[in-house]
């Protein structure tokens, strides 16, 4: 492990060393990759959100991005337009092009038991209404991307903030025998930064995905049943096709030269197959924070978080197979022409359409069934 944090360590400490690296990477225009993993009611979520006094990763990065943003406001009123070249940032420690015009836009979904909902959508009320799920689709390339989640550009960070919080808000949680609000879904928050030089520049977008995974658990120890035995079920089948995934990814990067490369089970969960983007294209920093609690009746699950994490630290990405900036958002790409996002229907390949969706579910199926035997 890179690094081992004490029960006493305050937020500010683990945040330097694990989620300030992916920062700067941000605004070096490479994209990041956070995870939160743990078993249920370890501290996964007061780590990512914290509290008012102990602020927790995300509030942190919000608030150091919006400090930079600010400091390049403020150099541009006191320098002469001549000078604005590179300059190094004193709020993060890198360099930008201070003639470049930057802006911050939010998304934030759930995977609720392998659905994905937008977390940002508007409220909906009503005995019979349910929440829109939303389809995952492709571009030409193979690029991961949701039509209809909703992007809310921020312009400061206490707006920021609202929004993650309004979103934490949607969150579905729920009580069970060993947390009183236990996650129950995979909570993945974006943050891009769409960047737009001079004319002569081009116009890139990184990104910081900030993924708060629901806690592993077993039945057992649950004792859940219902909807909740359905959920536990969902989160056990996603975080197993997790690991799958960090397992073959690690046997690619060991393979001898010339050796086949194993298929990475993407498409057989929503939360991985929604994060493949970061995991193929090779051109950022991917760190995982781990939760463990102290408990003895928590020992096994312990270890378990343990061994997965000693896999994850030895991923490596896979080989670059389209351009590293990855696709533009709608809204990233409106800020970028300076004209209406659209969608330019010819290059959107539907991911579910019947074969697809039935080659998913006949794999999900059996995850599923290997998720219940671990439970």
């Amino acid at each position: 492990f890179t690094r081992a944090f004490g029960p006493l360590m305050a937020n500010a400490e683990l945040f330097a060393h694990s989620a300030l690296p992916l920062l700067r990477d941000l605004f070096r225009q490479r994209d990041g990759l956070l995870f939160a993993y743990g078993v249920t009611s370890s501290g996964k979520t007061f780590t990512i959100q914290g509290s008012k006094d102990d602020p927790g990763v995300v509030p942190r990065a919000l608030k150091l991005t919006f400090d930079a943003l600010d400091e390049i406001e403020k150099r541009r009123a006191t320098q002469s337009h001549g000078s604005l070249e590179a300059c190094r940032l004193d709020a993060l420690g890198v360099e930008v092009n201070m003639q470049d015009d930057f802006r911050v836009v939010l998304s934030y979904l759930e995977v609720y038991n392998e659905n994905v909902y937008d977390l940002l959508a508007d409220q909906v009320t009503g005995l019979h209404v349910q929440r829109a799920v939303l389809k995952t689709k492709e571009d030409q390339e193979g690029r991961i991307f949701i039509p209809g989640l909703k992007e809310i550009q921020v312009s400061s960070h206490e707006e920021a903030l609202a929004v993650v919080h309004y979103g934490q808000q949607q969150r579905q949680v729920a009580q069970t025998r060993l947390n009183a609000d236990s996650s129950r879904s995979h909570a993945i928050l974006t943050v891009q930064l769409c960047r737009v030089g001079t004319p002569s520049s081009q116009t890139s977008v990184s990104r910081l995905c900030v993924v708060d995974l629901a806690g592993a658990e077993r039945v057992a120890r649950t004792q859940t049943g219902g909807a909740r035995l359905k959920e536990a079920a969902k989160i056990n089948a996603s975080l197993l096709t997790l690991g799958r995934c960090m397992e073959v990814l690690r046997a690619n990067a060991a393979r001898t030269k010339g050796a086949p490369a194993r298929v990475v089970p993407f498409r057989e969960s929503k939360m991985t197959r929604l994060l493949h983007d970061y995991f193929v294209q090779g051109s950022g920093s991917m760190s995982m924070i781990v939760a463990v609690h102290p408990g003895v009746a928590d020992a096994d699950e312990t270890v378990h978080s343990l061994r997965f994490s000693a896999i994850a630290r030895e991923v490596h990405s896979m080989d670059l197979k389209y351009p590293a900036s990855g696709p533009l958002s709608l809204r990233a790409q409106a800020f970028a022409n300076k004209r209406p996002a659209t969608a330019p229907a010819q290059q959107l390949l539907d991911e579910e359409d019947d074969e697809e969706e039935e080659r998913e579910r006949s794999g999900g199926a059996g995850t599923e069934a290997m998720a219940a035997q671990l439970s």
